[in-house]
């Protein structure tokens, strides 16, 4: 790290951007470099050219102390808005926490039965009580599915009982290839994966919609963001994601659901 970076850094973080700024300041010196040479400025004596040496260097200092000002100003600006008291901050280390969490998933030995569940019903509006996966506080409906030439998606739902506080992070594999899967929807976290089309229809009306699946590695849910207005969804928090297996997959794919206060595991056999 130089002098020259940390101080980028800092200008960068408490100035807004002015693509312009660096072109007219050169300019600026130019001109009045000129200006200074026409009208005869470096013509003086040697008093003239101590003043002028002097004002140079008491100018450098005061850049320089302007510098060291925006550095340090930039590093406490940065530290602050990272603190503890910072929310987004509190929710970070948070998430921190569950990823710490190892995945919790036995792998099976090929051709071995899936172990799909627990099953329980829960109620979903007026759509009655659909065998959901997971003995909560969280559950998991794994719904219709659509191939590409990249694998298969399912609709992904999952429920959440509204009294879990905090993050909820879900990470998914495939128990007999050890594949991780993968997710797309507005849930979806971490690390861009392979980018996919698939074209969904609707069953009642037949029209057919084209989704760019961007996948990623994971899930994260954030219950205090999530509306509970609607009867629908009453009495859980509900979000709706993109679940994708890829083609070499044995179909028996294990979600392990991590919160607060809970950790668990349900297996779907698709």
């Amino acid at each position: 790290m130089t002098l020259r970076s940390d101080i980028h850094a800092a200008v960068d973080e408490v100035v807004q951007p002015a693509p312009g700024l660096e072109r007219d300041v050169l300019e600026f010196a130019r001109t009045a470099g000129r200006r200074r040479g026409e009208s005869g400025f470096r013509s003086g004596g040697r008093w003239s050219l101590r003043v002028r040496r002097g004002g140079a260097l008491a100018a450098a200092m005061l850049v320089v102390a302007l510098m060291a000002t925006l550095v340090i100003g930039g590093r406490v600006w940065r530290d602050w808005s990272g603190s503890s008291t910072n929310p987004s901050s509190a929710a970070g280390q948070a998430l921190a926490t569950l990823h710490a969490r190892p995945m919790h998933v036995p792998l099976l030995p090929p051709g071995a039965d899936c172990p799909d569940g627990p099953y329980t019903n829960v109620v979903y509006g007026s759509a009655g009580p659909p065998l959901a996966l997971g003995v909560g506080p969280a559950y998991v409906y794994v719904g219709s599915r659509t191939p590409t030439s990249w694998g298969t998606y399912f609709n992904l739902e999952i429920f959440i009982d509204p009294h879990v506080a905090g993050p909820v992070l879900v990470r998914g594999q495939d128990l007999e290839t050890a594949a991780s899967v993968v997710f797309d929807g507005p849930s979806a976290s971490g690390k861009h994966g392979y980018r996919d089309v698939l074209t969904t229809t609707d069953p009642q009306t037949g029209d057919s919609t084209v989704v760019t699946i961007d996948q990623r590695p994971e899930l994260v849910l954030n219950p205090a963001d999530q509306d509970t207005s609607d009867p629908a969804n009453e009495p859980f928090r509900v979000w709706w994601n993109w679940l994708g297996v890829a083609g070499n997959a044995s179909m028996c794919i294990a979600l392990q659901i991590d919160g607060p206060r809970f950790s668990e595991v349900v297996v779907a056999r698709k």
